[in-house]
C-alpha cells in the first residue's frame, strides 16, 4: 500500500493539474474494487491530500455498468452517428461523455456543451435542434451504440 501511494503521490507532483485527475480517478477506481472502504480512503488522502478538484473527482464519481447502458436513447457513455442537416453527406461519430473528459476533435463530446445536451434523451432518425453560440443546428441522429 505504501509503494502506491509513493507512486500516485511522486505522478501526480510531477505531472499535476485536471488532466492528471482524470487520469488519478480511472486507476484509483480500478484499486478501489479490491481494498476496503478504510484503506481507499486512506489512498485517497495519501495521494491527492488537499487537491480539491481531484477529491472531488473522486468523491462524486460513478463506476457505469455499461451493460446496463440503454442504446435506445441517446445518453451518458453512448457513441452516437450525426449528420448536421446542412451538409447531409458528412457523418460524425461522437461518444457522450462528462464536461473533464470533453474533446470533440477526438469523438469525445460533453453532455453539457449544447449539441450533446440536444443529443441527449434523442432516438435514432430523430432530428433536434442545438443552440450554439453560432446559431441554431438541426442535427439527425443516424446511430446509437455503445
Amino acid at each position: 500500500m505504501k509503494r502506491i501511494i509513493r507512486y500516485f503521490r511522486d505522478f501526480y507532483a510531477h505531472c499535476g493539474g485536471a488532466v492528471i485527475g482524470y487520469l488519478l480517478l480511472t486507476i484509483v477506481h480500478k484499486i478501489l474494487a479490491f481494498i476496503s472502504p478504510p484503506a481507499a480512503q486512506r489512498l485517497i488522502d495519501a495521494v491527492i491530500g488537499g487537491s480539491g478538484f481531484v477529491r472531488a473527482m473522486i468523491e462524486n464519481a460513478v463506476v457505469v455498468d455499461e451493460s446496463k447502458i440503454s442504446t435506445d436513447t441517446v445518453g451518458f457513455g453512448t457513441r452516437v452517428t450525426i449528420v448536421y442537416e446542412d451538409d447531409p453527406d458528412d457523418e460524425e461519430t461522437y461518444t457522450i461523455v462528462g464536461t473533464s473528459e470533453s474533446d470533440p476533435t477526438n469523438g469525445k463530446l460533453s453532455n453539457e456543451s449544447p449539441v450533446g445536451a440536444a443529443l441527449v434523451g434523442a432516438h435514432v432518425g430523430e432530428t433536434v435542434v442545438a443552440q450554439t453560440p453560432g446559431g441554431a443546428l438541426r442535427i439527425k441522429v443516424i446511430e446509437i451504440a455503445l
